[in-house]
């Protein structure tokens, strides 16, 4: 009886149902009619204005000006490919989702499966732009788009190389930089100066760029069943040309604005994403919290469309919401998973599916609000499947549930956003392959170290010092080492710094700094106890602010 109660507990975790909407069901049976066997390029016609590529390296996927991506809207079908040309694809679809309550309403916003997001932005008139004024589109640059050869993205988008430029250089004469669209501030002054400030992220190789709104009454109920939450939502999308990992990741920023006049608290965002790696069906799903990771892989040593070789896939939070003391901002706070055989729609009711998305921001389960328990503890937890499949520790996925279609989300809050606030939140989205499907995992893992430090760092106000002298985090000395080496670090301003050791494997060693500090140099000692530490290769990660850093070193005995 015992045995049974337990596991009918662990079953019903499985049913989680979180990013569902009205017509979960009959989407779920395309998808599995589909099977991801093959794709071709539909004769549908795209619209460049509202469906553009960010395909600057070994990604190539699709971002649409409703806020959502990854999914093919010629065919409705997946499209993150992976590699690109490959025809292979690794997620069908992901999306920004938020929620909080105003007053004592429960309001959702964002994209999923469905999108309560219009194109545009608030006019100086607190007036929605019209949809069909010209600036309203996905903006598109290039670093070197004059000169660039730009044959893979015309193959890539099935165009010609003449359409590809001239779409660039439009966009980038037309690079709205007063209402959001990013640029580099070579001369520090705080405003855009045309042939001397860089359109586009800093250091990126190419970047998209679009607005859109929280503010439509009809999306908000059709999508969420609720009232619309006001926010303008300023996306931008990049990517690196450069050597592994760079070329397996892309980076999106999200700058949330408060265009109501509600106070929304309680509020949460998460990454929401529909992973289909290859075959749709043999997919599993877990989270790394301290990389703030959630990611899938294949539960089986071959996949029907990848082979062998089979990529594992995954969503980082580089930079989280503030805390609602401005100072600090959140880690992922919960991740919540759905696995899509085991949810009929009565887990999502069509009048409850504001409660049921913002139960799952939460790191809660459906309309109930019920927590995670975790089947190999009993224990509640915000992080559910947090174990570790390279070693098969801890609560993994496929311990009671077989592999199929998974679901993911990554979450961050509780914060307060007051009429006219603004949030900023950064996700890495990474696709790694190794040999098989665990060494996919361990590449995986060993990019999202390395995506940290592309952080990107916001337009600087005027001050007479350079961007790379701000922070600094030293190589440690000597390395290699034994049993003691030296940090050292810099900070121009007071921050909460914390600096933070870890295994090869994302595992937490030490912890040297967690407080609030002055501006200025620090030295920290990490020094390694007698048979502590095994030989070998470490790495060591400094969070200041918004700056983020990592390092290697070595433990030599």
């Amino acid at each position: 009886m015992k045995t049974d109660s337990r596991k009918a507990a662990i079953l019903f975790i499985g049913v989680i149902c979180f990013v569902c909407c009205q017509t979960s069901h009959a989407q779920n049976s395309e998808k599995e009619s589909r099977r991801q066997l093959s794709k071709s390029f539909s004769s549908k016609e795209v619209d460049w204005r509202k469906s553009q590529k960010i395909n600057i390296n070994n990604i190539s996927t699709w971002i649409h000006w409703n806020g959502e991506s990854d999914i093919d809207r010629t065919t409705n079908d997946a499209g993150f490919e992976f590699p690109k040309g490959s025809n292979k694809y690794c997620f069908y679809q992901s999306g920004l989702i938020w929620g909080g309550k105003v007053g004592d309403e429960i309001r959702v916003g964002g994209s999923k499966y469905s999108s309560s997001l219009t194109p545009g932005w608030i006019e100086v008139n607190g007036t929605p732009v019209d949809e069909n004024d010209e600036r309203v589109r996905i903006y598109k640059t290039r670093s070197n788009y004059m000169t660039a050869d730009l044959t893979d993205e015309a193959k890539d988008e099935q165009r010609t190389v003449e359409e590809i430029r001239a779409q660039y250089i439009k966009d980038s004469e037309e690079w709205h930089t007063e209402l959001g669209a990013p640029y580099q501030d070579i001369n520090g002054d705080g405003i855009f100066t045309p042939n001397l400030d860089k359109i586009g992220i800093p250091a990126a190789d190419q970047t998209l760029w679009f607005v859109a709104l929280d503010t439509d009454e009809d999306l908000s109920q059709l999508a969420f069943n609720c009232k619309p939450t006001g926010i303008e939502l300023q996306t931008s999308v990049w990517g690196y040309d450069a050597n592994f990992p760079y070329n397996n990741m892309i980076f999106k920023r999200y700058v949330l604005i408060n265009k109501s006049s509600d106070t929304i608290k309680d509020m949460y965002i998460g990454m929401w994403s529909d992973p289909d790696i290859g075959w749709a069906t043999d997919d599993f799903v877990g989270c790394n919290t301290v990389l703030n990771l959630g990611y899938g892989y294949n539960d089986e040593t071959k996949d029907e469309v990848y082979g062998f070789e089979v990529p594992a896939v995954g969503f980082q939070l580089i930079q989280g919401p503030k805390k609602n003391d401005r100072t600090k901002y959140f880690d992922m706070t919960s991740f919540a998973f759905f696995i899509s055989e085991y949810c009929p729609d009565t887990f999502e009711p069509p009048d409850k599916a504001n409660v049921f998305l913002y139960n799952s921001l939460q790191g809660l389960i459906d309309c109930t609000g019920s927590p995670f328990i975790n089947p190999l503890t009993h224990d509640t937890t915000k992080y559910a499947l947090s174990g570790n499949p390279l070693n098969k520790t801890g609560w993994i996925d496929g311990i009671i549930n077989k592999s199929g279609d998974r679901r993911m989300l990554i979450s961050s809050g509780p914060f307060n956003m007051e009429p006219g606030d603004t949030q900023e939140v950064i996700y890495a989205q990474i696709a790694a392959q190794g040999t098989d499907r665990l060494a996919s995992i361990l590449w995986l893992i060993r990019a999202a170290f390395t995506s940290q430090c592309l952080c990107y760092e916001p337009t600087k106000p005027a001050l007479n010092v350079t961007l790379p002298e701000y922070f600094y985090l030293s190589q440690n000395y000597p390395n290699p080492f034994n049993p003691v080496t030296k940090i050292i670090y810099e900070i121009p301003i007071d921050c909460h710094v914390t600096l933070k050791v870890y295994d090869l494997l994302g595992k937490e060693i030490a912890t040297l700094v967690n407080e609030y500090k002055q501006a200025g140099q620090y030295s920290v000692e990490f020094r390694v106890k007698s048979g502590e530490l095994s030989s070998g290769i470490y790495f060591y990660s400094i969070q200041a602010g918004q700056y983020f850093k990592y390092r290697k070193m070595i433990l030599a005995k």
